[in-house]
């Protein structure tokens, strides 16, 4: 898996707001979509899909790497560091979650930026 897979599954999005795509070094991607009714709040984010794929399938994430065309926010940063991921790969960063790429960091896990 790489940025690669995660910027094809952004294409897929249908989000009229921003579109995400993630992939993971398990073989597992996604992108954002909305829970029944479209609207900011009701975004479910690419890294949550993933996560949820992953979970329903039991698929480990320990030690994986995550790709994502946005910057995660700080609640995804929160699911990076709880399901074990060791590397975030993005394209752009999310200039409203700064401080998530900060939390990433205070966690010992490595961020780079690509070069889109």
């Amino acid at each position: 898996m790489s940025i690669e897979i995660a910027r094809q599954e952004r294409n897929r999005s249908s989000n009229r707001y921003v579109q995400v795509g993630c992939a993971l070094s398990n073989g597992v991607s996604a992108y954002n979509s909305y829970v029944q009714m479209e609207s900011k709040n009701t975004t479910l984010h690419a890294e949550m899909r993933a996560f949820g794929e992953c979970a329903k399938r039991g698929i480990p994430t320990e030690g994986c790497a995550l790709y994502v065309t946005l910057s995660p926010c700080i609640e995804c940063a929160k699911a990076i560091i709880t399901h074990g991921i060791v590397e975030v790969y993005y394209d752009e960063v999310d200039e409203n979650n700064l401080f998530a790429l900060t939390l990433l960091d205070m966690a010992g896990i490595k961020t780079v930026l690509t070069t889109a």
